[in-house]
């Protein structure tokens, strides 16, 4: 396995969308070659070395001028959006000798020992020198500050990696504070050095953790583009005496008045995002070379092991062919879980495919489905990739832990730059129906064994092929066929799909040249590889469907406190707004001085029934969902199908103050998609549950693997709802993301009995490590609290 090629991650997850893509052709610019004299230049409007003139001065500083992603900018909320793949600011800063220098054109900190590095998308840029501009160079809404501090990176492909920090007027700036005898003796003299000592980087750096991210330049001439800028959101404070030291340190006078260069915002070319820093790290950097098509002359080269055009020999066909037998990145690779590592922060695969106009061509060794229309795109790390064509190869070309399964389908995009990005979807034979293929059959065996035929077929619907299955395996590869390119990003989806198609319409669609499915189609797969790789459900947060409730607990946490926590849920999604400004939110006290008796409610009625099910472990809980008819409630004469029950530990619900042991939840769904939740409490007790005896082998089999879904067989939901009469009922919502409102609960008065061993069976299967479950209790708001109890003749609060 080539660990220092590949990283594979596995991810459960649920996030939302995925990190920047920072593949920008960057010249070599080393951090400190950020013009040092200031007589080349000024930041005097209007002068004839001014800002607008930078980029004519010197040929080397054209970009100064025609650039399209300068530096700085203003950070406008209007243009920013929410990326929580990014994750947190992943540095390791440690105290270093430094001295500090006068620039002329500002003060500079040099590190001349290892102060540390900051990785962003697992690439480490050594953190290498800090400046000050005054006032700020970066604007938010607006709204200028005082002072800019820039903490300068480089990798050592000499790329670079700016972290900004923003201060008002206020208390003084302990890193400051240490430098002031130092700034003192180099004062007025260009040039000037003063070695200072160990300095600690983390006095500037700070511990906020929220941040603007986008690709800009340096912001002095040669003003070479391709940095990452980080701009730490939270304002800090220096003093008037630090600042107008930095101001008078200087010696070119319009420097001290002015030493920021105006905004230079491109609209067309910036995606700001915002980030509240809360995943584990930074998305993959993905920068690879240009991709050439791939070659459709299947007489060139041929899967024959051992022919002299069989893989083995790609490289040696021709020159332009070499990374097939030399390339230390090649495809495919088997995704073995030994050398999978999670990665939360990738996110869900963010794609908007639509249905286009489509041709399925013959290339000899393969059949593909050419869209001639706009098919969508996929968009990974802030980069779109055009859906172009998918074809089929037989059997896998990828397998699973050495699995080789029948048939894999590979989506092929392309980006405006030119490079690839592939979603691999794996298939077994049974007896499943792939709506794609019986929709294609028909063109298949028309253009079989003609190379080149094509036929059009119309409109064709790409997410017939995609499906909605949410993780995925990560990693950076190549072509599978020659030239066997490098660079191409690999999704290959965890889900396995069936289809009923034998080994004839098999090896149709793989190749009409092979004498047999298994001899077709499928490139030797590369054993020694090590994969970068993610997992993620793809869930649609807006929606009000009780089903819908967010399955990954990775987009969220119940940890008190955590930037992912209850408090904040509101904020991390703008469709899960109602989280935190919603009115009717629950979980909520049942507190009997808020308690009217109803008896119009009536007896809860349902006609629940043994229903096929599976159980799933959506690593926040575990879930029963029926695949079945497993009957339903009705309220208010609306049936609300049951679709699914999990558990909360300890309960969500309060009865006068009190929480219980655990809370099972029976969700239902109307025709409308309004939802309707059951909520039975437990206490421990010698006497178990005798559901959770039934589904005790189940539950241990899926114990600590999120997402891992497992049939049941049939399962009767009326050992979980018990046959009590009295019950609450309000109005309330969701009690996780989206926190959706309008759902109609009812919580049943009796108490039922569940075992310690249960209970923490019910923990210990989960994968999240959090001691509990439950959402904190809600603002009641003035809700109407009633309950039901037979056989009273007249309304009382109780």
């Amino acid at each position: 396995m080539r660990s220092a090629r590949h990283h594979l991650g596995l991810a459960v997850a649920a996030l939302l969308a995925g990190a920047l893509l920072l593949c920008a052709a960057v010249p070599a610019a080393r951090a400190q070659d950020e013009t040092e004299h200031e007589e080349e230049f000024s930041y005097v409007a209007g002068d004839e070395n001014g800002p607008e003139h930078w980029g004519e001065i010197k040929a080397e500083w054209a970009a100064c001028g025609a650039g399209r992603m300068q530096s700085p900018i203003d950070l406008s909320h209007g243009g920013v959006s929410l990326s929580r793949s990014l994750g947190y600011l992943d540095h390791s800063y440690r105290p270093a000798q430094a001295s500090v220098v006068n620039r002329g054109h500002d003060i500079m900190l040099r590190f001349d020992g290892d102060a540390g590095s900051l990785v962003i998308n697992g690439t480490a840029y050594r953190l290498t020198q800090l400046h000050w501009h005054s006032p700020a160079e970066h604007t938010v809404d607006g709204r200028r500050y005082d002072l800019e501090l820039h903490l300068v990176h480089e990798s050592a492909e000499k790329k670079n990696a700016v972290i900004a920090v923003l201060y008002e007027i206020g208390g003084h700036d302990a890193l400051l504070h240490q430098l002031e005898p130092f700034i003192r003796r180099v004062a007025n003299q260009r040039d000037r050095e003063e070695r200072v000592g160990l300095v600690n980087p983390m006095a500037a750096r700070g511990r906020a953790s929220v941040y603007y991210r986008y690709m800009g330049s340096l912001t002095a001439p040669p003003c070479t583009e391709g940095v990452i800028w980080t701009i730490i959101k939270r304002v800090r404070t220096v003093s008037k005496y630090q600042l107008e030291l930095l101001r008078d340190a200087v010696q070119d006078a319009a420097s001290a008045a002015e030493q920021q260069r105006p905004d230079s915002m491109h609209p067309a070319r910036r995606h700001l995002r915002l980030v509240f820093a809360a995943l584990l790290a930074g998305a993959l950097l993905l920068c690879a070379a240009a991709v050439p098509a791939a070659g459709a002359q299947e007489e060139k080269f041929g899967y024959v092991t051992g022919d002299e055009h069989g893989p083995q020999h790609w490289g040696a066909i021709k020159a332009e062919w070499a990374a097939c037998g030399a390339g230390r990145m090649q495809s495919p690779v088997d995704l073995s879980h030994g050398g999978v590592s999670l990665s939360r922060s990738l996110g869900y695969l963010d794609h908007s495919y639509r249905p286009a106009q489509a041709s399925v061509v013959n290339r000899g060794h393969d059949i593909m489905l050419r869209f001639d229309g706009d098919a969508g795109s996929l968009v990974i790390n802030g980069t779109a990739y055009r859906l172009t064509q998918v074809h089929w190869h037989s059997p896998t070309e990828h397998t699973v832990d050495g699995r080789r399964y029948d048939l894999e389908l590979h989506l092929v995009h392309e980006s405006a730059e030119k490079k690839n990005a592939v979603i691999a979807i794996l298939y077994e034979i049974g007896g499943g129906h792939d709506a794609l293929l019986h929709q294609l059959e028909p063109f298949i065996r028309r253009v079989a064994n003609q190379r080149d035929r094509e036929e059009r077929v119309g409109l064709v619907n790409p997410m017939a092929a995609r499906g909605r299955a949410s993780i995925y395996y990560r990693y950076m590869g190549s072509l599978t066929a020659p030239p066997c390119t490098e660079g191409v990003v690999w999704t290959i989806i965890k889900r396995v799909h069936t289809t009923p198609y034998r080994s004839g319409l098999c090896c149709l669609i793989t190749s009409s040249q092979f004498s047999s499915c298994y001899d077709c189609g499928h490139r030797l797969r590369r054993g020694l590889a090590l994969l970068a790789a993610a997992a993620l459900l793809l869930l649609s947060g807006a929606a009000v469907r009780a089903q819908e409730e967010t399955e990954d607990e990775h987009e969220f946490s119940y940890v008190p406190g955590d930037e992912h926590g209850p408090a904040h849920w509101g904020e991390i999604k703008p469709e899960w707004a109602a989280c935190g400004a919603g009115r009717m939110q629950s979980p909520i006290d049942l507190s009997h001085d808020r308690v009217s008796l109803v008896r119009s409610l009536g007896y809860l009625r349902d006609s629940y029934r043994p229903a096929q099910a599976s159980i799933v472990n959506r690593g926040h809980d575990i879930m029963v969902r029926f695949s079945g008819d497993a009957g339903s409630v009705w309220i208010n004469g609306t049936s609300y199908a049951l679709k699914q029950m999990h558990w909360h530990s300890p309960s969500e619900h309060t009865v006068g103050g009190r929480r219980r042991a655990m809370e099972l939840h029976l969700v239902h769904e109307s025709a409308a998609g309004k939802a309707a939740v059951v909520g039975v409490l437990y206490d421990v007790g010698e006497r178990g549950d005798a559901l959770l005896s039934a589904l005790e082998p189940a539950i241990r089999r899926i114990a600590d693997r999120g997402d891992h879904e497992e049939d049941v067989g049939v399962v009767d939901p009326r050992g979980a709802r018990g046959t009590a009469s009295v019950y609450y009922r309000y109005m309330g919502s969701l009690t996780t993301p989206p926190c959706t409102e309008g759902v109609i609960w009812t919580i049943v008065k009796r108490v039922r009995s569940v075992s310690k061993d249960q209970l923490e069976l019910l923990r210990e299967a989960v994968h999240d490590d959090m001691e509990n479950n439950a959402r904190p209790l809600q603002e009641v708001n003035g809700r109407d609290i009633s309950m039901f109890r037979p056989n009273k003749p007249h309304t009382k609060h109780y």
